[in-house]
């Protein structure tokens, strides 16, 4: 064989070596539709979220696999180290127990609000004293965190009935519950899908707005908080650039 073929075989090789045992990060998420940052589109997983992780895994030479699964089943393999992060998730005293919730690993802000039937009949008010609000019957979706003070004001009636946004404005727009409480834009979106954008209206002040972030998976790690870290920078430094603003104005999104 001629030196120059030789060494070109071996670089092929080499590259094919390193291409098949490129690092992989397995990401799991509720399997639910989350406009704009995570849904399915046609059979293919799409989003904000999902463009944004695979993008800064990419520049730093992770290949980002997806998992979408039932969002208590997620929490369950995140804490068994099933999986290497989890995606769209808020930070709780809970989850830092097993996981790593790093500011530079923040994917987007989330705002929590209430809503009522359209023109707000029974006069709920919403001045961020919850107790102001004990009379009223709560709808909220099973299993997700909205803010400390409102997961754990017990003297609220609370109906967790619902699997997902779609479940909770079914059971809206059927008068089981005088407020529900929900992902603002989300809530929007799917309304508007479902025909009942004209149903409804939200109260401000808003509940909270807080950040969600990629939280990678302590049980899974076999560096500590390093890849997490590793990924925080280069998510930081993503977005200084313009590909970064480029996916906002994709999904319709502020800065």
């Amino acid at each position: 064989m001629h030196p120059i073929t030789h060494i070109s075989a071996a670089l092929l090789i080499a590259s094919l070596s390193a291409t098949s045992t490129a690092a992989e990060l397995l990401v799991a998420r509720g399997d639910g539709f989350y406009p704009p940052n995570e849904m399915v589109i046609d059979g293919k997983l799409t989003g904000f979220h999902v463009d944004l992780i695979n993008e800064v895994g990419k520049s730093i030479g992770l290949e980002v696999k997806w998992q979408s699964v039932p969002w208590a089943r997620a929490q369950v393999m995140a804490k068994n180290g099933e999986v290497d992060a989890l995606s769209y998730v808020s930070k709780t005293p809970e989850r830092e127990q097993f996981g790593y919730f790093i500011d530079g690993n923040v994917t987007s802000t989330t705002q929590n609000g209430f809503f009522v039937p359209k023109g707000n009949p029974k006069g709920v008010k919403y001045s961020g004293d919850l107790k102001l609000m004990q009379p009223f019957a709560f709808g909220t979706i099973r299993g997700f965190s909205y803010s400390p003070e409102f997961d754990q004001a017990s003297f609220l009636r609370k109906d967790d009935g619902a699997a997902n946004e779609e479940q909770l404005l079914v059971k809206f727009s059927g008068g089981r519950f005088d407020v529900g409480i929900g992902v603002v834009s989300r809530i929007r979106y799917i309304a508007e899908q479902m025909k009942l954008g004209d149903s409804f209206e939200f109260i401000k002040p808003y509940l909270n707005e807080r950040p969600a972030y990629l939280m990678f998976c302590k049980a899974k790690s076999k560096d500590g908080d390093a890849t997490a870290r590793k990924f925080a920078d280069a998510m930081t430094a993503f977005k200084k650039t313009p590909r970064y603003g480029e996916l906002l104005q994709k999904y319709k999104l502020e800065r």
